[in-house]
């Protein structure tokens, strides 16, 4: 392999800012002479990406007219054979990032295709049963239902095989990893996304801290209806930081009790001050990983955490415990258990376990990967 490879980062679209870019952005870190394939790219959403805007290329759906490129992610099949056309022979390494379908990509017969893997895609394995019951369509979704079926089997026909031309995978988390295994036959490594640790303040103080906070996207799945109900029953005080298509029906589930509060404008600067403030996160959904959490654990917070997913490479004994089963009242158990004193935790402990996921191991360990 040449010292200096030249290297291709691929990404399923760049049309909002979420997990996945900021991987994105931590890769560019590490590889700066790479360049950025995507199939869509919308700059005026990404200021994030400005400066990399002469290294970022898309696929021919760029070209489609701005209505039907909002709706890319209606059209897989499409974007899969985008991914397949961009010519990427020229390349030494290509490193996609994905959930999606990135992992599409070719090189020539010596490049080497090492995927990172959010997870293989969800529709299609992990969750297919709850994509089949709501696909997400609102009124049409009693006529999508019926093709769901054979879409699906199309579209794993095409997943499958674009895993089998992957050189290796790198999974975020074990679960993950598990899944790899299951769906692709694939082995893979761990190595665990970045989290920018080093912009988060600790906070080494136990004393001034106050209440409970759960910390991010109000959908359903990740179930922060049983910290109301757990924090209701114990008469404990928390705050739930974020929106989305739940937060209506939690506000109602709240509704008549002031010990419950929610904060729907925290911006990232006020977040960096505002995480170190709770007597511990409560995250009771099963993620593949979860940098809100980790992000907690790094202000000094620890985590109270579902017993499951990707919860369990993080949480140690020293940064957090774990509720067995998704119930309200597991959960009540261990949250008596920390106000009791029985589970107890130090601040400058917390963080260190934080640190163990930060952005710069990760880009060591990315490097190290590609470049060995």
């Amino acid at each position: 392999m040449k010292k200096d490879p030249k290297i291709a980062l691929v990404h399923d679209w760049l049309t909002n800012f979420r997990g996945g870019e900021r991987v994105l952005l931590a890769m560019k870190e590490a590889f700066p002479k790479a360049d950025i394939y995507t199939s869509v790219y919308d700059p005026a959403k990404l200021p994030e990406f400005n400066k990399y805007k002469d290294a970022i290329k898309t696929t021919w759906i760029q070209k489609l007219p701005k209505k039907l490129r909002n709706f890319h992610q209606l059209f897989p099949v499409i974007r899969v054979f985008a991914f397949r056309s961009l010519n990427l022979k020229d390349y030494d390494i290509i490193i996609s990032d994905t959930s999606s379908d990135a992992k599409q990509v070719r090189g020539n017969k010596r490049t080497r295709h090492i995927c990172y893997c959010f997870t293989p895609t969800r529709y299609y394995w992990s969750h297919y049963d709850e994509y089949k019951k709501d696909p997400g369509f609102g009124k049409l979704n009693t006529l999508i239902r019926p093709i769901i079926p054979p879409f699906v089997w199309l579209m794993r026909k095409f997943d499958y095989s674009g895993a089998q031309k992957v050189t290796e995978f790198i999974a975020i988390s074990n679960k993950v990893r598990k899944r790899i295994k299951e769906y692709y036959g694939r082995d893979s490594i761990v190595i665990y996304p970045p989290t920018d640790t080093h912009l988060l303040k600790l906070n080494p103080e136990v004393k001034n801290r106050s209440g409970y906070v759960v910390f991010g996207a109000q959908v359903a799945y990740k179930r922060a209806d049983l910290a109301i109900e757990a924090c209701i029953e114990l008469n404990l005080e928390l705050t739930l930081i974020g929106n989305g298509s739940e937060h209506q029906r939690l506000v109602e589930l709240a509704r008549g009790h002031e010990n419950i509060k929610f904060r729907t404008d925290v911006d990232d600067k006020e977040k960096i001050d505002l995480l170190g403030t709770y007597k511990a996160m409560i995250f009771p959904q099963e993620e593949d990983y979860g940098i809100s959490a980790i992000e907690c654990m790094a202000s000094g917070t620890p985590v109270i955490a579902l017993k499951k997913g990707g919860a369990r490479d993080y949480v140690s004994p020293e940064s957090g415990a774990f509720f067995k089963q998704q119930t309200v009242e597991s959960l009540i158990n261990t949250l008596e258990q920390v106000e009791s004193g029985k589970l107890k935790f130090n601040p400058s402990e917390v963080r260190a376990q934080a640190e163990k996921f930060s952005k710069d191991r990760f880009i060591a360990e990315i490097r190290e990967l590609v470049l060995s």
